[in-house]
């Protein structure tokens, strides 16, 4: 297991920390999608956009 992935422990810290209840046969599923989230956000991290980059058509701020 790397050092990014999260445990059911970090999950349920997370939600207690939000005051959010987990169903025990949900946490599974969102240990499972949190680790495909954390993934996403590394990669985007990891993209070298300058600063100059115009955002995409639809933005508005």
């Amino acid at each position: 297991m790397s050092e990014n992935e999260m445990t059911v422990k970090d999950i349920m810290v997370i939600a207690r920390q939000i005051g959010l209840s987990i169903p025990e046969q949900s946490v599974a599923g969102v240990l499972s999608n949190s680790q495909l989230l954390r993934g996403y956000c590394d990669l985007i991290c990891s993209m070298d956009l300058p600063d100059d980059c115009l955002p995409a058509y639809e933005y508005r701020p």
